[in-house]
């Protein structure tokens, strides 16, 4: 019988001990608290925060060697407003029913949440949703979206496959 377990029996046992005083796993190991306690004092914390001082503070006095920073794109053309490499004009930032898109760009919608994948996929209701449903519907919140150009290895944009996650 192992030592913690023996021990354990003889906190149980004992008519001294409330028995609601007992944790599930009565050991002699730290706690989380004592190893934390232990590992950051109060001066490890003030040495790590003179550190971050004195490295934002070096951090800012170096030059910046980005492209855009250094008037450098992989196209040669820099907006001359801005100094960016995104050469259309920004559009207005507001939460509206329309699909803002930059002047002289334009887009589809190809697929949407709630839109039949399957045949026999009920009508979209986002109050009524079930499991059931959705598994035959698109879906929302993917976190990747992805065009891969085809054939493999070509840089076209006419024909390709759109890979949702």
């Amino acid at each position: 019988m192992t030592e913690q377990l023996k021990h354990s029996q003889d906190l149980h046992l004992s008519e001294e001990i409330d028995s609601d005083d007992i944790s599930s796993n009565p050991t002699d190991t730290p706690s989380l608290g004592d190893i934390t306690e232990t590992r950051f004092s109060r001066r490890t914390a003030l040495k790590g925060l003179l550190a971050s001082a004195v490295v934002g503070a070096v951090s800012t006095q170096l030059p910046t060697t980005s492209k855009a920073a250094s008037g450098a794109s992989l196209n040669g053309q820099i907006n001359p407003e801005t100094g960016s490499t995104f050469t259309f004009k920004e559009i207005e930032h507001v939460i509206n029913e329309d699909h803002g898109v930059a002047e002289g760009y334009n887009a589809d919608v190809l697929i949407r949440w709630g839109d039949k994948v399957m045949a026999d996929a009920p009508t979209f209701n986002a109050h009524n949703l079930s499991p059931e449903t959705q598994a035959k519907q698109f879906g929302y919140n993917n976190d990747f979206i992805g065009y891969m150009p085809l054939p493999m290895g070509s840089s076209s944009s006419d024909h390709g496959l759109l890979c949702v996650n």
